[in-house]
């Protein structure tokens, strides 16, 4: 109970003290003299605050990213489906700035320090993350491409997604299962061809 209480009450905004198995004891502060005000919560009090914690919706941090820094170098989108919910996981690359920025569903989990490409290298900037449409069909994705013509790979690569149809263009990689868009990445090519993972 005392674990409960814990992650569910400091995802509420308060605090767990000792309690019996059937009342959890929360702490809060006093709103006139900032003491610590002993709370009993019930199971179905605790039940009540899991599903709020669960219904909060993720606030998309991508815009400011866009704002502040511009579109990425070079980025990777994969989606995970669990219990039939479906999470969009996202690495942008900013080569210059020398940092990493993940996302998942939009909410920035944090950024890393990565290193720079070489001078001349040619950057994937003509993809936008955020004109793709993760679980869409290859027939969207092309029509939302426009111009870009892709191509099925069938060479062996280092990208494994099981039961994947692997597809290319230019700088872009793209993965389908069942005609799902599963996996999109750009990568960035130095002088002479050669690609540079991102």
């Amino acid at each position: 109970m005392r674990a409960a209480c814990f992650v569910l009450a400091v995802a509420a905004g308060v605090g767990c003290g000792g309690g019996s198995d059937d009342a959890a004891e929360t702490s809060t502060d006093d709103s006139e003299t900032g003491a610590p005000v002993a709370v009993e919560l019930t199971d179905d009090e605790l039940a009540a605050i899991a599903d709020e914690v669960a219904d909060v919706v993720p606030i998309d941090r991508r815009p400011s990213v866009l704002a502040e820094l511009g579109g990425p170098d070079a980025f990777a989108i994969t989606v995970d489906e669990v219990d039939g919910v479906v999470s969009r996981f996202e690495s942008w690359s900013y080569y210059e700035a020398g940092t990493q920025i993940d996302f998942v569903d939009g909410e920035l989990l944090w950024d890393i320090e990565i290193a720079g490409v070489p001078d001349g290298s040619f950057l994937p900037l003509m993809f936008d993350p955020m004109e793709f449409t993760m679980l869409t069909s290859r027939a969207e994705v092309t029509a939302a491409l426009g111009d870009v013509e892709l191509t099925r790979v069938t060479a062996d690569t280092d990208l494994t997604v099981d039961g994947a149809e692997l597809w290319t263009a230019e700088q872009l990689v793209l993965a389908f299962v069942d005609d799902r868009l599963v996996y999109a990445e750009t990568f960035v090519l130095a002088i002479g061809g050669q690609e540079i993972a991102t």
